[in-house]
């Protein structure tokens, strides 16, 4: 196998090799397409958390992904633990290396669910009805969009109001167009972990003094079950 999984028309983010997963070109990234978006980043280690974890009751409420480096678009060792055990709550380590490096670090937290002992929450504002047509990030001649890429293929977006090339804050209905890994089903918390770093893309991508930033780490709170279907 080769350092990328090579393919004309990738069917998935990653191919599986043991614990090491080989990424596509769909994993590719904007800023330079010889590493990963971080949506792919989150990908994979959100991946590695959930392959670790022996209880099929807990369900995972927070993941914290620590990015040290920018991750290449090369064979990715994953190792995952739980370091925390226990039959109402654990605690789930992970990392991404490559070449000995450990590039990427994610912890997070698992409870059990009791759909016996969820609240009454108050309404919401109803969401707006998903946009009729897609958006294609690569239209924008200013962004050096790599295709197949993350923004333009891994990831179909439907801006509902802004859009991912300008300054938030905006609303943006996304879905993930292809499994994490080839061959595997794609559950609906692997897929949310996928598109998380997304989240930047549609907020605001300068601080209030106006200064551009980067975002090296990310946190993905869930405050309710989502669905058990996988995609």
């Amino acid at each position: 196998m080769t350092d990328t999984a090579e393919a004309a028309d990738p069917s998935a983010l990653f191919v599986r090799d043991g614990s090491t997963l080989h990424p596509t070109t769909l994993t590719r990234g904007p800023w330079d397409h010889g590493f990963l978006h971080g949506g792919a980043v989150c990908a994979a280690v959100g991946w590695a958390l959930g392959s670790a974890q022996p209880d099929p009751g807990l369900l995972c409420a927070r993941m914290t992904v620590e990015i040290r480096s920018m991750v290449p678009l090369a064979p990715l060792e994953t190792s995952a633990t739980v370091v925390k055990g226990g039959r109402r709550t654990q605690v789930l380590e992970a990392t991404l290396s490559h070449a000995g490096r450990t590039l990427v670090r994610a912890t997070s937290q698992w409870v059990a669910y009791d759909p016996a002992a969820v609240p009454t929450v108050p309404s919401r504002p109803t969401v707006p009805s998903r946009p009729d047509h897609p958006n294609d990030p690569g239209a924008r001649s200013e962004m050096n969009y790599t295709r197949p890429g993350f923004n333009c293929d891994a990831v179909e977006l439907r801006p509902i109001r802004g859009n991912t090339e300008d300054e938030g804050p905006g609303l943006v209905w996304v879905r993930l167009r292809h499994p994490v890994v080839q061959g595997e089903p794609t559950s609906p918390m692997l897929a949310l972990m996928a598109m998380a770093d997304l989240g930047v893309a549609v907020g605001w991508e300068r601080s209030p003094a106006g200064a551009a930033f980067i975002n090296p780490d990310l946190t993905l709170q869930v405050n309710r079950q989502i669905g058990r279907a996988h995609v």
